[in-house]
């Protein structure tokens, strides 16, 4: 199949998702309704694609009971052998108080991601993203260091498919940052493997200072939606911090990770004007950010529940020329880790895309 194929059936799992047949080995997460829960799944050995579970999809999981082969079964595709990324080692496993460690850090492909917060000061204040699934959440509480540590320490010792993680999670408050940091410190202090933080502009760039210095490797700040008067109406807590503030930000973590791909900053695709989230893939690279392409996806019980995503044939114009204004920049449309790209608009297509060993 060749790249534009591939790319399309990708983009349609995407936006579709899968229906199964057969009995699989996931956890409860994978129904969960979310922009990065579902099931994992690789094709073609290298493409990986995290699809919501969806029993009126025209793509179909298929299990031989038999042999346990799996193939993906759907319109306009030959049968295509497909091989699941079951459930972490922890899923089921209580920490010493009893708390659900899949419920502390979530298996992802080939990383954990851990949140430092449940829930996002900007809901609180019904400024939430109206495109995100905690956007009706009006409660924010820290995720525990013991418990972090005991996950952490859990990995390490018998889940050898994990090769980094990251830390993300909804917003903090301004004073919410140095628990952020003591999280990123605690991983840290528990793995040698990369750790790549997701955050928003903090209200101090000496964060970012911090944030690196306690280990993490590759940061994101994502600005989502570069159409400011749009971000004002669609998610009016970050364009509150304005998008000024978030290159000053990014400028100051390319100054310290340097413009090969450690910053990175997501763009969501299919909510603004596709020319407007082009410029701002010109405006990030010409800085030396990484830029990745998230398709936007209608979660329900959010405010764009109805909103309707984006067509395949557009997001593949939006794929090519975002790759040929990253090339013109010396840079690679992102995420760069293979592993990665499973709920983005990207595929594996030169040498520069990789696996974590």
């Amino acid at each position: 199949m060749d790249t534009k194929k591939a790319l399309a059936l990708k983009i349609d799992l995407l936006i579709n998702g899968v229906a199964l047949n057969g009995r699989f080995d996931i956890g409860s997460r994978a129904f969960l309704n979310s922009i990065s829960e579902g099931i994992h799944f690789v094709i073609f050995d290298d493409i990986y694609i995290t699809a919501s579970i969806n029993n009126e999809s025209p793509y179909t999981l298929c299990k031989n009971e038999t042999d346990n082969d799996i193939f993906l079964l759907g319109k306009g595709i030959s049968p295509l052998k497909a091989e699941l990324i079951p459930e972490s080692k922890y899923f089921g496993v209580k920490s010493s108080d009893g708390t659900m460690m899949e419920n502390i850090g979530t298996f992802q492909t080939d990383r954990v991601r851990i949140s430092a917060y449940k829930g996002c000061n900007f809901t609180m204040n019904n400024e939430g993203c109206k495109f995100c699934e905690v956007s009706h959440i009006k409660t924010q509480h820290k995720n525990r260091l013991e418990h972090i540590s005991e996950l952490m320490k859990y990995i390490e010792q018998h889940e050898d498919r994990v090769k980094h993680y990251l830390i993300s999670g909804g917003t903090p408050p301004d004073y919410g940052w140095k628990h952020f940091i003591d999280v990123c410190e605690v991983v840290s202090k528990n793995t040698s493997k990369p750790i790549y933080a997701m955050i928003s502009p903090p209200p101090d760039l000496n964060v970012i200072n911090q944030i690196v210095g306690v280990g993490v490797q590759d940061l994101s700040i994502n600005i989502e939606l570069f159409n400011t008067e749009l971000s004002r109406r669609i998610m009016a807590g970050k364009n509150r911090i304005g998008i000024k503030r978030y290159f000053e930000t990014l400028e100051y973590a390319v100054k310290l990770l340097g413009n090969k791909g450690s910053v990175k900053s997501i763009l969501i695709v299919g909510i603004e004007n596709y020319n407007d989230t082009l410029n701002g893939v010109e405006e990030l690279a010409k800085r030396g950010v990484m830029p990745i392409l998230s398709i936007f996806k209608p979660i329900k019980g959010t405010p764009l529940e109805n909103f309707h995503h984006p067509k395949t044939d557009d997001l593949i114009t939006i794929w090519e020329s975002a790759q040929r204004i990253c090339e013109k920049y010396s840079l690679t449309l992102g995420p760069l880790c293979k592993c990665c790209q499973n709920n983005t608009l990207t595929i594996p297509i030169s040498d520069k895309y990789f696996k974590y060993e």
